[in-house]
């Protein structure tokens, strides 16, 4: 994914080019997140992380093994070592020492380094120096699709008119004065909204003043735990990295996303209380999209919560901010020597009622009170090479206690088993949740989980998972308790100077409803199996490419098989600092919707995309940065997707008639 190695020449350009980053490591893994993630979630917070630290290197001489796991990649076995290794030969005076730790890979460190330092830096507010070395960032972004949907050449009085300009803004500004004081606004148009109907956050955060850890007032997201009582923000789900299963939350953090309901806007905190013992607390008063109830004989009634952040015409425009959500929580966590325990509250109070209808039985334990309270206990425990970790959570009532647990082994250097089960009550209802499962909501949902990392030989290695899983109430198409699994095996082959490699299988098997016709057959199987090979290859310092070939079978029990392939070229040209060219040409075929493919693609700063392909045709993406001088750059992006089978795309107001898809966009980003 060479966004992130274009996030690290970022972080060079704040630093003046003081230090070279090695992320090619850390590149090849966050691309498998995001691709088997399988979505076109906002990823900002997730670079925000990996931004703070850069920017503030934690003090790894005075770092708890649970502040290192969270440091990107970082597994409690590598943590683990670089504390014992502290703990013999004393604090370490220079980086250097990091070389000798055998845990820890040359890539990894040479990565780590721009995280951490064995400094401690401390500055008064009173002193003057405090507001001499603040960082600014300011980023202006416009994209549009050359093609128009139907919905702007509708009549004005159709309600489904698109009402806006087909040019899609946005704006970030953000400062950090050094590790104490930050603060930021972001603002975004979407394509065919009236600038008044787009959406505008903003927060300020105080750190480390005197016991206040943390103050955050604007937008903010939190998580604890392993998000099972409360987790808002991105988290991901399986992988190839085994260590994606378990969260490693910060608590309270500033929210830089443009995603226009799952959000907190309000105010919260973490107070060191003691040195072992940190209190959080927080606040959050938004109002939030939703479909109100359509029965005249109900009042303060909504049927949904709606999360495109769509205001393009009338109809969608009704929806908007119709349901005023208040969230009150607190969360205390007490920090022994190797335990870590947590204890989470949280209220949400809606001022309307969801109504459930009554042909969707598979909702009948959802909400559908005004009033929803969620009370959790965590724990994470380091012994040796293992951490044990989980959650237990419920509601007011007990009925529905859901849990989730597992351990990490680190048998060797070489050798890691990740092993969880979880327990998610079909009774449990909650506001954000980020847990580890097979579905977002994280309800109705009994598994077992295992992965594993090995490396057999030098250059090599191979990650599997297997999950197993079952439901054991209805959910949406799936009239009947029913079953799953999900199943990964990846061979890697690294050679860093050269090329690396790697070959993938994945299968996952759920149920369905089945056919009319087929009655007597509630439930049949859906499989869906994925191969994919791809190669990156290295000619020199300036020039690389990047292979792939995918196939996907789609397969309906007692019925048709669907197919669906992929096969995409990538050139990355890199010419000193000043300019970078990414291209990739894209062949895709597929038999239906049930056979697409996804792919990730570059894109530019803090923008991320895995577009779905289905039917046949090809894709083609050329995007280039300009550094233009030492504070500022500029990034264009032309993409085309050109289709051989049809003669339009989408629906309704969306259509577009027209066999191809022209989108461009540009971007400026200057950074002081």
């Amino acid at each position: 994914m060479n966004n992130i190695l274009l996030l690290a020449c970022f972080f060079n350009f704040l630093n003046l080019f003081s230090q070279s980053i090695k992320t090619e490591q850390y590149k090849f893994l966050i691309e498998k997140y995001i691709e088997n993630d399988e979505s076109n979630a906002d990823y900002t917070d997730l670079f925000d992380q990996i931004d703070y630290y850069f920017n503030h290197p934690i003090n790894i001489n005075n770092s708890t093994i649970d502040e290192l796991v969270k440091l990107p990649l970082m597994s409690p076995q590598k943590a683990n070592a670089i504390i014992k290794h502290i703990q013999i030969f004393g604090a370490m005076k220079s980086l250097l020492e990091l070389q000798v730790i055998e845990e820890l890979e040359q890539e990894y460190i040479e990565l780590l380094k721009n995280m951490v330092t064995v400094k401690n830096f401390s500055i008064s507010i009173k002193d003057k120096s405090f507001w001499k070395s603040s960082q600014h960032e300011f980023i202006l972004q416009s994209n549009r699709k050359l093609e128009k949907p139907e919905g702007y050449s509708l009549p004005d009085s159709n309600k489904n008119k698109f009402l806006g300009n087909p040019f899609q803004y946005s704006m970030r500004y953000r400062t950090n004065v050094n590790q104490y004081l930050s603060f930021g606004i972001s603002s975004e148009k979407d394509d065919g909204e009236l600038i008044k109907n787009g959406f505008v956050s903003a927060f300020v955060q105080l750190k480390k003043i005197g016991r206040i850890k943390s103050l955050i007032l604007g937008d903010f997201q939190a998580a604890f735990g392993q998000g099972l009582t409360f987790g808002s923000g991105l988290a991901f789900g399986k992988s190839p990295n085994i260590l994606g299963t378990i969260r490693f939350q910060n608590g309270i953090r500033a929210s830089r996303s443009f995603n226009e309901n799952e959000f907190l806007r309000g105010f919260g905190t973490q107070l060191g209380l003691t040195k072992n013992l940190d209190l959080t607390l927080f606040y959050s008063s938004n109002k939030v999209d939703g479909t109100l109830s359509q029965d005249t004989t109900i009042q303060d009634g909504f049927s949904s919560l709606i999360n495109t952040g769509n205001y393009r015409n009338n109809n969608e425009i009704e929806k908007k901010d119709q349901i005023k959500r208040t969230i009150m929580g607190i969360n205390i966590d007490y920090q022994f020597k190797n335990l870590k325990i947590g204890f989470t509250s949280v209220q949400t109070i809606l001022d309307k009622s969801p109504i459930i209808k009554t042909k969707d039985i598979y909702k009948n334990f959802h909400n559908q009170s005004r009033f929803t309270e969620n009370h959790g206990f965590n724990y994470k425990y380091y012994f040796k090479n293992m951490v044990f970790y989980g959650e237990f959570s419920s509601n007011s009532n007990i009925n529905s206690l859901s849990h989730t647990n597992g351990v990490l082994i680190s048998l060797d250097k070489n050798l890691e088993i990740n092993a969880s089960h979880r327990n998610f009550n079909k009774r449990y209802n909650s506001t954000f949740t980020n847990a580890f499962g097979e579905n977002s909501e994280n309800r109705n949902e009994k598994a077992y989980y295992i992965g594993a990392s090995l490396v057999p030989l030098n250059h090599f290695k191979i990650n599997a998972y297997a999950d197993f899983y079952q439901f054991e109430w209805l959910k949406y198409l799936v009239d009947a308790p029913s079953m799953g699994k999900d199943l990964m095996v990846e061979i890697q082959f690294q050679k860093r100077k050269q090329y690396n490699w790697y070959f993938r299988y994945r299968q996952e098997t759920k149920s369905r409803n089945g056919t009319i016709e087929a009655a007597s057959v509630p439930l049949i199987d859906h499989k869906r199996e994925i191969y994919r090979f791809h190669i990156d290859t290295k000619i020199s310092e300036t020039f690389s490419l990047r292979n792939r070939i995918e196939l996907t079978q789609y397969n309906i029990q007692n019925g048709k098989t669907s197919t669906g392939f992929l096969m995409f070229q990538d050139v990355n040209v890199q010419l000193n600092n000043k300019f970078k060219l990414v291209a990739r040409y894209q062949y895709f075929d597929t038999d239906d919707f049930n056979s697409r493919v996804y792919a990730f693609e570059n894109d530019v700063l803090y923008t991320f995309s895995v577009p779905a392909f289905q039917n046949r045709g090809t894709r083609f993406y050329i995007m280039s940065k300009f550094k233009l001088n030492k504070f500022s750059s500029l990034w264009l992006r032309y993409s085309t997707t050109s289709y051989e089978n049809v003669e339009s795309i989408g629906n309704s107001s969306d259509k577009i008639n027209s066999s191809k898809i022209r989108t461009i966009s540009i971007q400026l980003s200057c950074q002081l």
